[in-house]
This record gives structure tokens, C-alpha cells and sequence, in this order.
């Protein structure tokens, strides 16, 4: 954690007990600082305390919502209904005349009230409230916004107590930083910047909610939410297996709202997370982490005029904020983008080989000494011997040099897809061999893919394949006859740990 980041906690937890802080903006020509405390908490004593040690000019920041409730109209008649900035000023009904300490603490309470309405104010008043910009410090880094944000942080209504902070301090003047800090030092406040809180605000924290254990056919698996603690949509967290430390298996996926209109023909977001699902499956060990959008009618409209995510780093942040609360140390991941490894870093995830699976997930025996990960492979179909369509499994022979996979001869279950230039297909499952064929003397090392229930002609066509499973090693067999019955043993295997049922349709893609 950021030693910055302790500070803002600080002031969180000082702002929930009912405490007041210092906030400091020394962003601009003039650093200036405010006695800031939470509406809800803000009494006659901490009223009081900032009259004597400020300028006596008591402010209110409060959120559009709560403006347009009281019925709050800007205070220069010219500006816009709805704008950012000073309101009329009010007064509680019920007190006395309002300017005593107690008669303004009520009024900044009646303004934290949810249940309060404009009948509970009268105007003018001795209390000046601060509408805050409706997109908080994205567009505004003022101390009304940061206000809100940090009370809002602080699990409070987003209604804050501002009163600048000048007089003894700095007779004539504004007392500057080291002034602000030395008077904060003496009446034991905690002290805390805009740009400390601004940078703390930016960055997900997410809080575990209720979890769940869900039994699928071959393993038992965890389901945790989450949710951000300034609010938002409830995220997940699907869990294999005790996940370790260091080298965890994870993946990403944001929903889409491409996929929600057309079920993923616009992008390849659903075939991506269906792969990954099956990965896990298969290994029984890592995570997939699902981050929630807005409403998908919401965000339609956004992504499909952007092209893409607008509010990618948001959703990534969360995603690093979520594997972080899993307590990982390092992950490994399939598909993962320079910004996510930045935001995992910032959150202390160190990540490892990218574009590539743990080997963990393919338990091949014999693996190469120092092969702690194995590539995805990717490459041109080329021609071979048609052996393989000859005994009923055509087989497409992926030109690449076999030994640059690093993966020992023999059977695996996985999956494949064609990558074309309108984009990648949907992953299959599919058996790969790699090495030779004992069965057949004579020929030579291949790394050879058959796509279950594919159709199609892949001769020419890129195939990214990704191997999760080991089978058996290769063996040779007395007749081909032998030979059959194993590879339709093997299909049956690598089916069942998909968990794809046989297709209907003949195997009659054009390849070996």
C-alpha cells in the first residue's frame, strides 16, 4: 500500500468516528486548506472550532442529488439551473437565528438528512451550500469534490463541512502547507491533500460480499462478490482449487455489452471466457474474475460509438483490485494487456510470462527442465499425408517447429480456433499429437491438431491452439484398426473433460 494511501485511510477512519480533518489544496498559485468534516457528525463543537480558527465562512458541498432535493438554486442568477458552484444560502427551521454554532450544525445536519426536503430549510440563511460537479473530482479537483468523495469513502452520506482555514494562522494571509500541517500536528487532526485523496478515489477497492460453493461435474468451486466501496455494480470471483500465491492461474473478463445485444457476434469476448472456463475446468486450479459493467442498455450505445471500452482503466483497475483481494502474490494469465499488468503492479501482483499457461495445467510427464510455462501455438496449416482423414479424424498439420513448443511427445486435450482476418472463431475442443507416429515408421515430428465437430478447409488458415491436458504419451500400435479404437477412446476423454457433448455433424473439414 501507498504510504499516501495510509494517510487518506487515516482520515477515513477520523471522518467516521465524527472527527474533523484538514484537507489541503496546494495544487494552484495559493495553497489553501479547510477544517473538513462529515455532515452527518458535524455538532456544535466542531462548529465552533472552525469559526474560531477560520474565516467563519461555513460551507456545504453537497451532491447534485441532495441540491435538487432541497430545492438549493444557484447563488448568481445567472448561471444555469444545475450548475456547479455556491447556492443560496439556508437556515434549519427549528433553531433559533441561526448563526450560533448550534443553529449551523443543524443546518448541516438537516442538509446529511436523506429523509430532509426543501420544507425543512428557510432561506436566506447563515450556512452557504456548494453544488459539486456531478462527475466529483473526474472534472474537478476542489475541495467541495474531494470533500464528497471522502466522506463518500468513508461509508457517510456524500454531504461534507467546509470552513477555510486563515486568521491566527497566517495573520493578513493564507497560512501555506507547512502552516496547515503544523496546525493540524497541534490539534492532533489528521492532515490530508487533494491530490493524496484524488489518487486514492482513482483506484478500485473492492470489499468482499456473500460467497457461495457451486459443484460442477468434475470439481467443487468457489464463487466470492465483490463490490467497489463507493458503490457500482456486484463483481465476481470463480475459484479452482486452492489458489497459490504465486503463479495462480487467472483470467479477465469484463462484460460486454456487445455480447448482452448480439451474444458475442460483434466481438469474441463470450468465446474467450467460455475458453477460459474450459481451461479452468480442466486443470482444477486458478480464477476467473468477471467485472460488471453499468447497465448493459446503459452502455450500448457508448461502446458501440467508441469501438471499444470507454472505461477500460476503471474496469481494469477493479479487476487488479479483486485478484489483489485474493490475496495473490503473482498470477500468470492467457490473454492480458500491458494496462492490467500495470494496475496489478500497482495493487503488489507481480505477473508472470504472458500469452501463455501455467504448466500446471498440462500435466505432461518428462517436460523439459526448466519449462515452467508452455506456449500458446499458433501457425499455418500446411499439407501432410492425409493420414488422418484416412482413418476418419482429419487432422491439420500446423507448420512450426515441434520442439519449440516445449511439450514432450504425446497426446493432449485442449482447445482451438481459426484466427482469420475479421477476427478469431469461437474456441473448440481438440485433440493435438505431438512427435511422431510409431504406428507409421518413417515419419517425422509434427504437431498435429484435430478440431472436434469443425468444418471447414483449413489448408493455409491460421490455428492458435492451446494445450491443457495430457492424455498419453505416443505408443505404437499392432494395426490401425488398434489404432482407431485408442483415438476414439482418447475423443471420448478430452469430450468429457470439455464437457461438450458429441456433434451430430460429420467430421469434414479438408486437412490431413
Amino acid at each position: 500500500m501507498r504510504k499516501s494511501d495510509g494517510t487518506v485511510l487515516h482520515a477515513v477512519a477520523a471522518l467516521r468516528a465524527g472527527q474533523p480533518v484538514v484537507l489541503i489544496d496546494d495544487s494552484g498559485p495559493e495553497c489553501v486548506g479547510a477544517v473538513t468534516a462529515a455532515g452527518e457528525h458535524t455538532t456544535p463543537e466542531v462548529v465552533a472550532f472552525s469559526v474560531r480558527h477560520g474565516s467563519g465562512f461555513l460551507t456545504v458541498a453537497v451532491t447534485g442529488a441532495d441540491a435538487d432535493r432541497f430545492g438549493l438554486v444557484p447563488m448568481d442568477p445567472a448561471a444555469a439551473p444545475g450548475s456547479r458552484g455556491y447556492t443560496v444560502s439556508v437556515d434549519a427551521l427549528g433553531g433559533g437565528t441561526g448563526i450560533s454554532a448550534e443553529d449551523r450544525s443543524l443546518t448541516v445536519r438537516t442538509l446529511a438528512d436523506p429523509a430532509g426536503s426543501c420544507l425543512d430549510l428557510s432561506r436566506p440563511g447563515h450556512v452557504v451550500p456548494i453544488r459539486v460537479a456531478d462527475d466529483g473530482t473526474a472534472s474537478h479537483r476542489a475541495l467541495p469534490e474531494v470533500a464528497v468523495g471522502l466522506v463518500t469513502a468513508a461509508g457517510l452520506r456524500p454531504v461534507a463541512a467546509l470552513t477555510a482555514l486563515v486568521g491566527d494562522l497566517a495573520p493578513g494571509g493564507l497560512p501555506g502547507r507547512d502552516g496547515l500541517e503544523a496546525f493540524a500536528a497541534e490539534h492532533d487532526l489528521c492532515a490530508v491533500t487533494v491530490d493524496e485523496v484524488v489518487s486514492f478515489l482513482a483506484t478500485p477497492r473492492v470489499v468482499a460480499l456473500r460467497g457461495s460453493t457451486l459443484r460442477t461435474d468434475r470439481h467443487e468451486v468457489r464463487v466470492q462478490a465483490y463490490r467497489d466501496v463507493r458503490g457500482g455494480p456486484v463483481h465476481s470471483a470463480t475459484m479452482w482449487g486452492e489458489l497459490p500465491e504465486h503463479g495462480a492461474a487467472v483470467h479477465i473478463h469484463v462484460d460486454c455489452p456487445q455480447e448482452h445485444l448480439l451474444g458475442g457476434v460483434l466481438c469474441g469476448c463470450r468465446s474467450r471466457r467460455d475458453a477460459a472456463i474450459r481451461a479452468l475446468e480442466w486443470s482444477g486450479s486458478g480464477a476467473l474474475v468477471r467485472v460488471a459493467v453499468r447497465a448493459p442498455e446503459d452502455a450500448i450505445a457508448t461502446w458501440c460509438a467508441a469501438g471499444a471500452d470507454p472505461d477500460r482503466a476503471a474496469h481494469v483497475a477493479t479487476a487488479a483490485a479483486i485478484v489483489a483481494e485474493l490475496g495473490l502474490v503473482s498470477v500468470t494469465a492467457v490473454e492480458i494487456g500491458d494496462d492490467l499488468v500495470g494496475a496489478l503492479w500497482d495493487h503488489g501482483v507481480r505477473v508472470g510470462p504472458r500469452d501463455r499457461a501455467p504448466r500446471s495445467v498440462v500435466r505432461a510427464p518428462g517436460a523439459a527442465a526448466g519449462a515452467d510455462t508452455l506456449a500458446t501455438v499458433i501457425g499455418t496449416v500446411v499439407h501432410g499425408d492425409k493420414r488422418g482423414r484416412e482413418l476418419g479424424f482429419p487432422t491439420a498439420n500446423i507448420g512450426i517447429e515441434v520442439d519449440r513448443c516445449r511439450l514432450p511427445d504425446g497426446v493432449y486435450g485442449g482447445l482451438a480456433r481459426v484466427v482469420g482476418d475479421a477476427g478469431p472463431s469461437d474456441f473448440v475442443p481438440a485433440a493435438i499429437s505431438v512427435g511422431s507416429n510409431p504406428t507409421f515408421p518413417g515419419t517425422d515430428q509434427r504437431f498435429e491438431v484435430h478440431l472436434l465437430d469443425f468444418t471447414g478447409d483449413l489448408y493455409g488458415r491460421r490455428v492458435e491452439v492451446l494445450p491443457l491436458t495430457f492424455v498419453r504419451p505416443t505408443l505404437p500400435f499392432e494395426s490401425v484398426e488398434a489404432l482407431v479404437v485408442q483415438i476414439e477412446s482418447d475423443i471420448r476423454e478430452i469430450r468429457r473433460l470439455a464437457m461438450v457433448p458429441p456433434a451430430v455433424a460429420a467430421r469434414t473439414h479438408s486437412s490431413n
